[in-house]
C-alpha cells in the first residue's frame, strides 16, 4: 500500500509541477495579451512597410527599391520616428543572406531584433 501511495504522490507532483510550468505565462494574462497585441501590430507594420518598398510586387525588395523608399520617407516626413529606423540600416545590413534581395523574412527579423535592442 505504501508503494502505491508513493507512486500516486509522485505522479500528482509531476502533474502539478508540469501544469504550473505550462501555465506559468498565464499568470499575468493582461501583460501577455498586451505583448501579443504589440507583436501583432509590429508584424502588420513590418508587412505594410515591406509592401510599400516592393514597388514591382515580386515579393523581393532590391537595393534600388529600398533606397527609393528610404528617400521617399525622408522627403515626406523628415525627422519622423518612422524614418529613424530607415536611416540607421543600410540595405546590406538588412540583406542577411547577402543575395542582393531583401525578403519579408529578412526585413522582419532584422527589425524585430533591432526593436528589442532599442527597448533594452
Amino acid at each position: 500500500m505504501n508503494g502505491k501511495m508513493l507512486t500516486v504522490f509522485v505522479v500528482m507532483t509531476v502533474f502539478v509541477v508540469g501544469f504550473s510550468y505550462a501555465v506559468g505565462p498565464l499568470a499575468n494574462p493582461e501583460g501577455n495579451l498586451s505583448q501579443m497585441k504589440n507583436q501583432t501590430a509590429s508584424q502588420v507594420r513590418y508587412r505594410l512597410t515591406y509592401q510599400e518598398m516592393d514597388k514591382n510586387t515580386d515579393g523581393q525588395v532590391t537595393k534600388e527599391e529600398y533606397q527609393a523608399a528610404v528617400k521617399q520617407r525622408r522627403e515626406n516626413a523628415p525627422g519622423a520616428g518612422a524614418n529613424q529606423n530607415a536611416k540607421s540600416f543600410t540595405f546590406e545590413e538588412l540583406d542577411l543572406n547577402a543575395d542582393a534581395l531583401l525578403s519579408q523574412e529578412e526585413f522582419n527579423q532584422h527589425l524585430a531584433t533591432s526593436s528589442r535592442r532599442v527597448k533594452q
